[in-house]
């Protein structure tokens, strides 16, 4: 993956591409916000670090306009701490995520991992294929993380007529978060506080506690059921998994000040975002979304000619 580093304080350009080198990515950096245009002609990032305080141009402008070029690039906006107003403006501008400075090591490796997975989905796409059961479309998951990227691939694929180019990324990530929640939290039983405490001891303790949890058999046949449904009028996800449920009205909002430095929690926050309407039915264990349709539908038949 090629990460770009739009930030004018030299010493955490340095730290975020040391990062992002050190676990096996391609990575550049830009000074200014001029530097980083011109960067993003010539580098051609999948992913971008860009801070909102430069010298020249503000960053939230750097991601207008890039989203203006580009709705697939991803775009992490890097803040102050206690920059909620800054860090909202951002999401609806398309931002794919947020960071508050200081920034933490294993926040940035498990950022760096999830955006990494999916962008490595076509390997996996036929055997995503093989587990669609009926169509109209239901798709029965094994609790797999490696197959998330792919999943969620071919549902976007699905939904592409109806998605303009700037929606579909940003489906793509919602579906990709409420999926690994249904996995993670739902199927596998890991708390909120638990995923936290792992995450802050380092990059690799979130693993070794996923596959502890895998190390149950009853926990391991679980599954996570995906619908999508179309008609003239919207687009309907329904995600359920096979735990107990929780109690979502407690999730924590990231932009409160004891949260912020969380990379957890934030999932259902983000998707919301990305829909038009989100809600969780019964115990938790089941999340609905929907999308309204705007405009003719795009009848291209050819999947090739559709961006995803």
């Amino acid at each position: 993956m090629k990460v770009l580093i739009i930030e004018d304080d030299p010493s955490v350009r340095y730290f975020l591409r040391q990062v992002a080198e050190a676990a096996g990515h391609d990575a550049d950096e830009a000074a200014t916000g001029a530097e980083g245009i011109e960067k993003y002609d010539t580098f051609a990032p999948d992913l971008i670090f860009t801070d909102v305080h430069l010298p020249d141009i503000d960053g939230l402008n750097i991601l207008e306009r890039i989203r203006k070029r580009n709705r697939d690039v991803m775009v992490i906006v890097v803040t102050g701490l206690g920059s909620v107003d800054i860090a909202v403006r951002a999401l609806q501008l398309k931002a794919n995520n947020f960071l508050q400075k200081p920034i933490r090591v294993e926040v940035i490796n498990s950022l760096l991992q999830k955006y990494d997975q999916m962008l490595r989905v076509s390997h996996l796409r036929d055997e995503v294929s093989r587990m669609v059961v009926h169509r109209d479309l239901k798709m029965v998951l094994p609790t797999r993380l490696d197959l998330i990227g792919s999943a969620v691939d071919l549902l976007v694929r699905e939904a592409s007529p109806w998605l303009d180019e700037q929606e579909r990324f940003g489906v793509q990530m919602g579906l990709f978060e409420l999926v690994t929640n249904a996995m993670e939290h739902g199927n596998l039983g890991i708390t909120y506080d638990e995923k936290n405490h792992a995450l802050f001891e380092g990059p690799y303790r979130f693993q070794e506690l996923i596959e502890r949890r895998l190390s149950d058999p009853i926990l391991a046949q679980r599954q996570v059921s995906i619908e999508f449904k179309q008609t003239n009028e919207r687009l309907d996800w329904t995600i359920q998994d096979e735990g107990d449920g929780f109690d979502w009205v407690a999730v924590p909002n990231p932009l409160e000040s004891e949260e912020q430095e969380r990379l957890n929690g934030r999932g259902i926050f983000l998707a919301r975002f990305q829909f038009d309407t989100l809600e969780y039915i019964g115990n938790g264990n089941k999340v609905r979304m929907t999308r309204k349709i705007s405009g003719p539908i795009n009848t291209t038949s050819d999947p090739e000619k559709i961006a995803v």
